[in-house]
């Protein structure tokens, strides 16, 4: 997948133009949609509320994935409270090769064959690969 305007830094951080964003401590994620007809999904982050947020960080962060190729999602967990569905815990890649028991981070350039896979702290995770995809900040 190419990531058009941003990179992703580490598990949890998106580096967009010369700035981080924090998308596990200082945003929460509040929705996504996907346009089938499209071929479009939309992630949105919102800035969290909370007092270690600096008040000039953006309101909004959009990521849409352009012509998607396949998407998935595993249900959260019944067992972890609602308030854990906003909080990304992690970024990584999955691969259908067999060697891949799960999530998984790395230096460098991903292999175009590897999901994105977006896991948050309710268990919830979003599997899914793209043409492209192109981060949108709103103030």
């Amino acid at each position: 997948m190419i990531s058009e305007n941003f990179s992703w830094t580490g598990s949890i951080h998106l580096k967009h133009d010369s700035t981080v964003y924090d998308l596990h401590n200082d945003y929460d994620f509040i929705k996504f949609s996907y346009d089938v007809e499209k071929r479009l999904i939309v992630l949105e982050w919102r800035k969290g509320k909370y007092d270690w947020v600096k008040s000039e960080l953006p309101t909004t962060l959009l990521l849409s994935l352009f012509n998607v190729e396949h998407f998935g999602f595993q249900p959260r967990s019944s067992e972890r409270s609602f308030n854990e569905d906003d909080c990304l815990s992690s970024f990584g890649y999955l691969s259908d090769d067999e060697w891949c028991e799960g999530q998984f981070w790395v230096d460098g350039d991903p292999d175009d064959s590897w999901h994105w896979s977006l896991e948050f702290e309710s268990g919830a995770e979003l599997i899914v690969s793209a043409e492209s995809a192109f981060v949108k900040v709103e103030p």
